[in-house]
């Protein structure tokens, strides 16, 4: 039954629901890096804050895009939900590095330069 229902749905309505799916359970695909920021107990020099911050500014580009131009629900949704987990995970990581644990990271940029 559900064979014959998916080979009766076209390409266009196969896709949207696709998307829709895949877009709205990425939400899921930031929490444990979420988690892992907030459980920190020292600073998080691994993970690469210019990274994060190129995501964020892609985030917001394609949030603006789906409300504007596209002015689609299941798009707004998608791109709000990776732009509230990408500007979460640069949030964390900025507050941890340079605030948390502030006195860490300047003595390991003054050992980098030591070397």
């Amino acid at each position: 039954m559900k064979i014959f229902l998916l080979s009766q749905m076209g390409l266009n309505e196969m896709l949207i629901a696709l998307f829709a799916v895949v877009g709205f359970t990425s939400i899921f695909t930031y929490f444990p890096q979420i988690i892992t920021l907030a459980r920190s107990k020292r600073s998080p020099e691994s993970i690469s804050i210019t990274t994060w911050g190129i995501w964020v500014f892609e985030c917001l580009v394609g949030f603006v895009y789906a409300l504007f131009v596209l002015q689609d629900i299941p798009a707004i949704g998608v791109a709000f939900i990776d732009l509230a987990g990408c500007t979460t995970i640069f949030g964390l990581t900025f507050y941890m590095r340079y605030i948390k644990f502030a006195d860490v990271t300047a003595a390991n940029l003054a050992l980098i330069k030591e070397q």
